[in-house]
């Protein structure tokens, strides 16, 4: 899963949701489950365990403060990869954007075929 921490009116996450989130919506075979947490938002919504916090409750609990934060995660909740922090270099933000995903994806696959899982299919 991809959560993009954000504010409303942050011009920073905006581009980012525009130029490079949208367009991985469109896509045939989508890479990740995309998610939007507003650090600011009383909204509840339910984390990887099922408990019930705010969008604010969690975005604290993970250690954001400042957005645009890109976060990647396991179906456990637990980090797959490194956050993008900032809106970073726009010209080199997809090439940041897909190595991430790909970090996250090996490193899930590997987990889950340590665990004695099936392989998941290469597609």
């Amino acid at each position: 899963m991809l959560i993009l921490f954000s504010l409303p009116g942050c011009p920073y996450c905006e581009a980012l949701r525009r130029s490079f989130l949208t367009p991985m919506l469109a896509e045939p075979q989508p890479r990740a489950v995309l998610r939007q947490v507003d650090i600011d938002s009383s909204v509840i919504l339910k984390d990887f365990q099922g408990r019930k916090l705010s969008h604010q409750d969690f975005a604290t609990r993970e250690g954001i403060a400042l957005t645009p934060v890109v976060g990647f995660y396991g179906p456990d909740g637990e980090a797959v990869a490194d956050r993008l922090v900032g809106a970073m270099l726009p010209d080199f933000y997809g090439s940041y954007l897909d190595d991430a995903l790909a970090k996250a994806a090996a490193k899930i696959r590997t987990e889950t075929e340590g665990k004695g899982g099936q392989k998941p299919s290469r597609r």
